[in-house]
């Protein structure tokens, strides 16, 4: 056993035993050959207890210190180790490692000698896995993902609920940190980046679609839009993209005098501002009803066609069928992949 334990087990057993005598002796007013078991004020034993007692806290805290270092230092053994026979790059390499996407991005170039294509695609998820510890249960939300996205698709990710898809979409959206595996998303492995690096891929890289839209409601739709182009410093223009969504002549309402499908595409031009090559969208007709719902998937699918990686989760089996990519999970795993040589246009959707 460690000394700090055992100096902190000793002084606080030391501290509860004379609570446990003052206690007796104030009940019984024990006395052991004429004398008192104590003789000085009670307020003066208190502060001598209390002092015990603290005294034993901070010996724990140093042997929890003492504890935590000697584990960070085999755990970085541990990754030493580890990087040195694993078939992946070193972190500063990736981290420089320039991006390869064929965006069509107003207002950003593509880098020279760059097709956005090759067998590796824009996403790529390998043996990646999300374990939830509750203490005595642990949760295996995602097992073993296997998986390439390639850009300018859009890909559906289809489930029963329980079955990984949010997890999913927060693992490749940076919002949660995978278990295991590696994600990589323009060729840079985001399972590397501390919180400041995902704090930036969020930023400048993913756009998100909530199935609640999270509008500012003293905000016009123009304001809410040109509040995210605040974040990137090559944004596009506010009412260039929401009259891209179609909502030119709403520019200036606000969300409580827009309908629920102006609204999701108020949300998709909030997302859409920053030029994000990856665009997330969690049930973004779940709150719809059809024709409205039509109208989102149809300026998701334009969206893809001008160069983005789309990826859509939903319960709606029949969106798969507009899709590049439909993804089938299935407790925690990647059920099946299927992929659709020939997309059905939004409007031919029926449900």
């Amino acid at each position: 056993m460690r000394h700090w334990k055992i100096a902190a087990i000793s002084v606080t057993i030391a501290g509860l035993t004379a609570i446990a005598l003052m206690a007796l002796d104030a009940w019984a007013d024990v006395r052991f050959g004429g004398f008192e078991i104590f003789y000085t004020s009670g307020a003066t034993d208190l502060v001598k207890v209390a002092t015990l007692l603290s005294l034993g806290a901070v010996l724990y805290l140093l042997d929890r210190t003492a504890s935590l270092r000697r584990e960070i230092g085999e755990l970085r053994e541990a990754t030493g180790r580890a990087a040195s026979t694993a078939d992946i790059p070193d972190e500063d390499e990736v981290l420089d490692t320039p991006w390869e996407i064929d965006v069509a991005v107003p207002g950003r170039g593509v880098p020279q000698g760059t097709t956005g294509q090759g067998k590796d695609g824009l996403i790529q998820l390998r043996g990646v896995s999300k374990t939830y510890d509750l203490g005595p249960v642990k949760v295996h939300a995602l097992r073993d993902a296997t998986l390439d996205l390639p850009p300018g698709s859009l890909a559906v990710i289809l489930g029963p609920s329980g079955s990984g898809k949010t997890t999913l979409l927060n693992l490749l959206g940076g919002i949660d940190r995978a278990s295991s595996g590696t994600i990589l998303v323009g060729r840079q492995d985001i399972t590397k980046f501390d919180d400041a690096r995902l704090v930036s891929y969020r930023r400048d890289t993913v756009g998100f679609v909530f199935q609640f839209f999270n509008l500012i409601p003293s905000l016009t739709a123009r304001e809410n839009v040109a509040l995210a182009a605040e974040l990137v410093p090559e944004a596009s223009d506010a009412e260039d993209v929401l009259r891209r969504v179609g909502l030119a002549d709403r520019v200036d309402h606000f969300p409580a005098e827009l309908s629920g499908g102006e609204q999701q595409r108020v949300a998709i031009a909030r997302a859409l501002v920053k030029n994000p090559p990856l665009l997330l969208c969690d049930e973004p007709t779940g709150e719809l009803d059809y024709a409205t719902g039509i109208k989102v998937l149809e300026v998701l699918r334009a969206v893809a066609r001008d160069g983005r990686a789309v990826i859509v989760v939903t319960h709606n089996a029949v969106i798969g069928d507009m899709a590049d990519l439909v993804v089938h999970l299935r407790g925690g795993r990647i059920d099946r992949t299927v992929h659709n040589p020939r997309p059905v246009e939004p409007a031919l959707l029926k449900w």
